[in-house]
């Protein structure tokens, strides 16, 4: 090994000499999942690998145990930053709030997100409702809701609904996408706005039976 060193010293074969550590961002979650995000629009999530992810950070693959004990905590980190910020709890005091224009703005929000990163939508429905920031942000939410006459599943029915139709809505687009764009069909901005005034319209007419919020 050390006249395999020797020559390569001499020859110059070394192409690629490592960056030395002061050089180097200091490595943190927020950097992986960073450079994460960007491979997975890359490659796409099939090929989506620890490997090529410790390369593009220009470190060694078991380096990213020390920050993520395995792939799918990695998936699950990306999954929190894509959702991050996404639905901003209204103030208590706006007299002008609309849930129902809050509910489909939020899934608008979404939708955007999921379609704006390649393989998005696979990556957002492994949202984790255990996971403590998670947990406070939908009960945020929830509790929004419920100051408007909602019940707390009420609440958490139409939260549900209105995630997973915008994460359907981006996978479905993109899987027939080119297919739907070769023929005279509705966009998809057209099909998901058709389908969200129905959920928002039922869940308006449910209330205005007496069911739920006023």
């Amino acid at each position: 090994m050390a006249l395999r060193s020797d020559i390569s010293s001499i020859m110059g074969t070394h192409s690629n000499p490592p960056v030395p550590d002061e050089d180097r961002e200091p490595l943190n979650q927020e950097r992986i999942v960073d450079s994460a995000l960007e491979l997975l629009d890359e490659t796409g999530l099939d090929a989506f690998s620890t490997r090529r992810l410790a390369s593009r950070l220009g470190i060694r693959n078991a380096s990213l145990y020390w920050h993520f004990r395995n792939k799918d905590e990695i998936l699950d980190a990306m999954c929190r930053r894509l959702y991050q910020s996404l639905i901003p709890t209204p103030s208590q005091h706006e007299a002008e709030f609309d849930w129902s224009s809050w509910l489909a703005d939020g899934a608008r929000a979404i939708n955007r997100a999921a379609r704006a990163t390649r393989d998005g939508a696979r990556i957002m429905v492994r949202l984790h409702f255990d996971d403590e920031l998670t947990r406070g942000r939908i009960n945020k939410s929830i509790n929004v809701l419920e100051q408007h006459g909602f019940s707390r599943i009420e609440a958490v029915y139409a939260i549900q609904t209105l995630r997973r139709f915008a994460l359907g809505s981006a996978l479905q687009e993109r899987i027939v996408d080119e297919e739907i764009k070769s023929r005279s069909e509705p966009t998809h901005d057209e099909l998901f706005e058709f389908g969200l005034d129905m959920i928002i319209e039922s869940l308006r007419q449910r209330f205005r039976r007496g069911e739920g919020a006023a």
